[in-house]
C-alpha cells in the first residue's frame, strides 16, 4: 500500500514591467479578500515595488543595483495617493453612517496624528450592499482600492489590474530620484553612566 501524500498548490504573481525581468511578488504584497480578488500592496519599504516603479530604464536599473536600502518611504507622490484613499474611505463611510448617526472618525477612532491616545478601531461594518472597495483617480485613470483596515494601516492595496498598476507605477515614478538615493541612518551612542 502506498503512503498517502499531501499535494501543496502555490500560486505567486509576477510582474513584467516594460520588458524587463519579471519581479515576482511577496506573499506580503498580495492581500487576497473574501470574494477572491487580490490586490497588490504598495508598500514603500519594499525592493520589489521600488524595482517595479523606477527601473523602467538602464540608468535607474543600475542606480536601484548600487542603492543599499531603496525605499519610497519619502515618497510625495505615495503620500498624495494615501491621502486620496483616505478621503474616498471617509466620504464612503459618511455615505453609510450609522444607526447613531457616527461619522467615519466615530466608527474608525481618531485618526493618525489626533491628540486622543484612543487606539483606530478596526475595520468598519459598513452595510452589506457596500463593496469592499472604493475608486481613486490617478493621471486620469481609474484605481480600485481596497478599503485599510485601520486609520493607522492606510497602506494602498491596488487591484491585481495591469492597466491601474501601472499607472499607479508611473505616478510613483516620479519620485525614484529619492527612492534611489542611498540615506545614511543617524548613529546612536551610548550614554556612559554618570559617574558617582
Amino acid at each position: 500500500m502506498l503512503p498517502a501524500m499531501v499535494v501543496t498548490i502555490q500560486e505567486r504573481v509576477a510582474l513584467i514591467r516594460d520588458g524587463y525581468q519579471a519581479q515576482t511578488l511577496p506573499s506580503n504584497l498580495v492581500v487576497t479578500t473574501d470574494s477572491g480578488k487580490k490586490f497588490v500592496k504598495i508598500l514603500a519599504s519594499s525592493p520589489t515595488i521600488v524595482k517595479l516603479c523606477c527601473c523602467h530604464s538602464e540608468d535607474l536599473l543600475e542606480r536601484y543595483t548600487k542603492c543599499k536600502n531603496p525605499s519610497l518611504s519619502s515618497s510625495e507622490k505615495l503620500k498624495g495617493l494615501k491621502e486620496l484613499l483616505e478621503k474616498e474611505v471617509t466620504k464612503k463611510i459618511d455615505e453609510h453612517q450609522s444607526k447613531d448617526g457616527d461619522s467615519a472618525e466615530k466608527i474608525w477612532g481618531e485618526k493618525k496624528g489626533g491628540n486622543s491616545s484612543k487606539m483606530a478601531k478596526s475595520k468598519p461594518k459598513l452595510p452589506q450592499d457596500t463593496s469592499e472597495t472604493v475608486d481613486i483617480s490617478v493621471n486620469d485613470t481609474t484605481i480600485t482600492c481596497l478599503i485599510p483596515a485601520s486609520w493607522k494601516n492606510t497602506e494602498l492595496c491596488v487591484l491585481l489590474d495591469g492597466h491601474m498598476l501601472e499607472a499607479v507605477f508611473m505616478h510613483l515614478s516620479e519620485d525614484c530620484e529619492d527612492a534611489l538615493t542611498s540615506v545614511t541612518k543617524r548613529g546612536y551612542k551610548r550614554k556612559k553612566a554618570a559617574a558617582e
